[in-house]
């Protein structure tokens, strides 16, 4: 009677252990929160030689809020097509201006914040040239369907960072 309750105790005690430190290894990745949001841009007219796209045309604005300087992000996938980037580093707040890059003073007060005010380091992922034909790495099958997932790593630790929603910005027309 008495080996019985030991093992019980032993086992308990080992799976309070290992929920600890696997919580704990979540909680140590430095990336705090995710921001995806989207700009339409009205095109042009076509030439008489091409035909109008079907592709949607746009700006996508992503960024990470982290405690740590030292992540990396390897891939993006946007609607499940694969995308090759690369991060700078931002100062907070990110506002987007309310029209175009010189805003006149009466349209500062309609500017979007795109990061609110924060103390730590806020990361823009930027889509490169070399990754817009799509391609690259497959996404994982449990991640199909999500609009933003987003491989980050801090040191030897991987992470999928899921973003469930795009936010849909005002318009940018051609000039």
């Amino acid at each position: 009677m008495m080996n019985s309750s030991k093992i019980i105790i032993l086992f308990i005690a080992t799976f309070t252990m290992r929920s600890s430190i696997s919580v704990s290894a979540q909680l140590c990745f430095p990336v705090k929160r995710t921001y995806a949001y989207f700009q339409p841009v009205t095109p042009g007219n076509a030439a008489k030689n091409e035909t109008a796209s079907a592709q949607r045309h746009g700006n996508y604005y992503i960024y990470l809020q982290s405690r740590k300087e030292a992540i990396t992000v390897s891939d993006l996938w946007i609607d499940g097509v694969h995308h090759n980037v690369r991060l700078i580093k931002v100062t907070s707040p990110v506002v987007l201006p309310a029209t175009g890059l010189n805003p006149s003073a009466t349209d500062r007060q309609n500017n979007r914040v795109l990061v609110p005010p924060t103390d730590n380091k806020v990361f823009q992922v930027i889509i490169t040239a070399d990754g817009l034909a799509g391609g690259g790495r497959a996404l994982p099958s449990k991640y199909l369907g999500k609009p933003v997932v987003i491989m980050v790593s801090y040191g030897k630790k991987q992470r999928f960072i899921i973003k469930d929603e795009i936010v849909q910005l005002d318009p940018l027309g051609m000039l």
